[in-house]
């Protein structure tokens, strides 16, 4: 027997009920639900598909304003001399994460455009 997108959904909401926010992947494991993680994944493709259909808060955890996103992304350009891919920035493994930097910003494109706007990266 297969399992449900329904279903899986049914246990994501648990979990978030459970815990008082949409789940990590690692909170979601170590709350030992049925069906699994992998299950999930099975059924939406992303982790991230399935939490838009759960009906919680996002995690609470550090907010990064736009500056900060912007201060981030001079930061590393300076560091690598040059604007950073989106692929070098999280292999650089930085805080704000590149995801948060392009959700805050609009999209990694517009961050870049953002933080060359500013005076310490310099633009050869």
């Amino acid at each position: 027997m297969s399992i449900s997108r329904e279903t899986c959904l049914e246990a994501l909401q648990e979990a978030a009920d459970e815990l008082g926010h949409k789940p990590t992947v690692e909170e979601y494991k170590a709350l030992d639900i049925s069906p699994s993680y992998n299950t999930i994944i099975a059924r939406y493709g992303k982790w991230s598909t399935a939490l838009d259909h759960v009906d919680a808060d996002e995690k609470p955890g550090i907010q990064y304003t736009k500056e900060d996103c912007i201060e981030a992304l001079q930061a590393a350009a300076e560091e690598f001399g040059e604007e950073p891919s989106m692929y070098q920035y999280k292999r650089s493994g930085r805080s704000p994460s590149a995801n948060t930097i392009a959700r805050r910003l609009g999209s990694w494109k517009e961050a870049k455009a953002e933080a060359g706007d500013g005076d310490s990266t310099s633009r050869n």
